[in-house]
């Protein structure tokens, strides 16, 4: 990661995840960006625009199905690990 990003702040789980626009742009608010670690089932929540994702999201490592928009999981496609 380069000085100019911010933090990043790593989330793990097992099983059935679901994310909220609201926890996004609190990570940005926080000037943070999220490293996603799944096992499972992933959700995003349908109020979340592919911008958001692309601004909040890190990476995206993920073992399992997702749950997203054409345009969010298009964005997530790209930040995908592994």
């Amino acid at each position: 990661m380069s000085t100019d990003e911010g933090p990043t702040s790593n989330t793990w789980t097992v099983g059935v995840t679901h994310i909220s626009r609201s926890e996004l742009e609190k990570a940005l608010a926080e000037g943070k960006r999220v490293s996603i670690n799944v096992v499972g089932l992933f959700r995003f929540a349908g109020d979340i625009s592919a911008d958001l994702a692309d601004r909040a999201i890190e990476q995206l490592h993920l073992i399992g199905n997702l749950q997203a928009s054409p345009e969010v999981r298009e964005v997530l496609m790209k930040k995908r690990s592994g």
